[in-house]
């Protein structure tokens, strides 16, 4: 699965709180928020926009900090501008993108495309 990561994004206060029996993944400003069941959108982050289009589909994997593994991933299903050159990415939680590294993440950008898109 960490060879079929197309961007990871870096909340570095990233944690886990359980609503019920639901598991909500959060950074420190509530950035993450549930859609609907198994849909997520994040909070606004950087991405060209020469990108855009070339997510859908393709994996996103949130994790607290570069050497840590990821906490919540899944299938990109709509990329939403906002103002600012910024996007929310909704995407459809995929079970197996938890716990994962994310390999040849040196710079300190909190995003980052391990895989050509």
């Amino acid at each position: 699965m960490t060879n079929d990561i197309h961007i990871a994004l870096l909340c570095k206060k990233g944690n886990l709180r359980l609503l019920g029996d639901k598991s909500f993944y959060l950074d420190g400003n509530d950035n993450l928020t549930p859609a609907s069941n198994q849909l997520w959108m994040t909070g606004d982050w950087v991405v060209a926009e020469s990108k855009h289009k070339d997510l859908l589909n393709k994996t996103v994997v949130l994790t607290s900090g570069r050497n840590n593994p990821t906490y919540i991933g899944g299938t990109i299903t709509d990329v939403i501008p906002k103002s600012g050159g910024r996007v929310v990415l909704v995407f459809t939680e995929i079970e197996t993108c938890k716990g994962l590294s994310v390999p040849n993440w040196k710079s300190q950008n909190p995003v980052f495309y391990p895989q050509p898109t």
